[in-house]
């Protein structure tokens, strides 16, 4: 999937099968976006500018738009009391690279992901260590090490 990020910079970001089906859904929307909506009325919007004149951008009521920046930071009081959780936006994302790095260990795909230019910003801000973490860390070594022999105990007919 093709994504504007920060700086209005075009990336590709793969999409899981079960994430891919979930879009394909919501094809015939709109020609070019996948999340849009319906306008509920007709206004000027003083902070989505028209790309050809550079002025507030009209959204007439009944037409389909894409979903802009600042339309996706005014629904969130709304998305969260549907969705019943209190989080950011952000935080769907940094979940998500948790997850991958947790699951697959491998850094560098969670960097590619993310989309971070430099892998130390992905690893200081996603390999925060769980006390789960290192209790199966702990418990993992303790499978592989081998346990040592009991000492044989003196005075029991060993005396040479």
């Amino acid at each position: 999937m093709r994504v504007i990020t920060k700086g209005s910079v075009f990336r590709e970001v793969p999409l899981s099968k079960e994430a891919y089906a979930i879009l394909w859904s919501r094809r015939g929307h709109h020609p070019e976006f996948v999340f849009t909506f319906v306008a509920q009325r007709t206004r000027k919007c003083p902070k989505t500018k028209d790309p050809k004149t550079g002025e507030p951008f009209l959204f007439i009521k009944g037409q389909r738009y894409p979903i802009t920046y600042y339309g996706m930071g005014s629904n969130k009081r709304s998305w969260k009391k549907k969705a019943g959780v209190d989080a950011r936006i952000h935080d769907m994302r940094h979940t998500t690279g948790s997850r991958v790095l947790r699951a697959t260990g491998n850094l560098r795909s969670t960097q590619m992901l993310l989309g971070h230019k430099d892998i130390a910003i992905t690893a200081k801000f996603y390999t925060h260590v769980l006390l789960k973490d290192v209790r199966a860390a702990m418990e993992t070594t303790a499978a592989a090490t081998p346990a040592p022999k009991p000492a044989a105990k003196r005075g029991a007919g060993n005396d040479d």
